[in-house]
């Protein structure tokens, strides 16, 4: 491996990137031009924005130009209703609770918001992420859990899954996240 991975953590509600739409409009140059606008507003920027911040004190470099492996764990908070309470035991999982978070929003989304914050601080452009791996997952606060790995641009030198020890640094999982060993 050319480097050792950027690893960060994020605290906040994960939001998405949303749909991006664009307007034409004329200029007054006279020429037609687009303006891009993304629907997700204050709260999209506000998680783009922590993503960025975090990054920012993770990596100090130059955005890397090769090609990467991004893995980004997203994390939400169980719902009230994942948990029964009694007066013997406290309170505990309902044991129907489901393991991982099915619902809105959805994994791709989340990634491409996070994808547009890291661009320009610790890679160049998205394009440069050749593979990755993502997940929705409930934690005891919510965020999201990030490696960028840089992989040596020739096939004889990169590394292969089993060689990707992504989170060894991360927090044990609670009872409520699952460890990567479990999935």
């Amino acid at each position: 491996m050319s480097a050792d991975p950027i690893r960060f953590s994020v605290d906040g509600v994960p939001s998405t990137a949303g749909s991006k739409r664009g307007f034409p409009y004329h200029g007054k140059d006279g020429r037609t031009h687009v303006a891009m606008v993304d629907d997700t507003g204050e709260k999209g920027k506000s998680w783009r924005t922590l993503i960025a911040d975090a990054a920012r004190a993770a990596f100090k470099g130059a955005p890397l130009d090769g090609p990467l492996f991004l893995a980004i764990d997203f994390r939400f908070i169980r719902p009230k209703g994942h948990f029964r309470v009694s007066k013997r035991d406290g309170t505990s999982l309902r044991a129907d609770a489901p393991a991982f978070p099915t619902g809105k929003p959805d994994a791709t989304k989340l990634l491409r918001a996070a994808e547009d914050a890291l661009k320009g601080i610790t890679w160049t452009d998205d394009d440069r992420v050749v593979d990755q791996r993502v997940r929705k997952i409930y934690g005891i606060r919510a965020g999201a859990d990030v490696v960028i790995l840089p992989l040596e641009p020739t096939i004889a030198a990169s590394p292969g899954p089993a060689d990707l020890d992504l989170f060894a640094s991360a927090p044990a999982p609670g009872p409520e996240q699952p460890s990567l060993e479990e999935v």
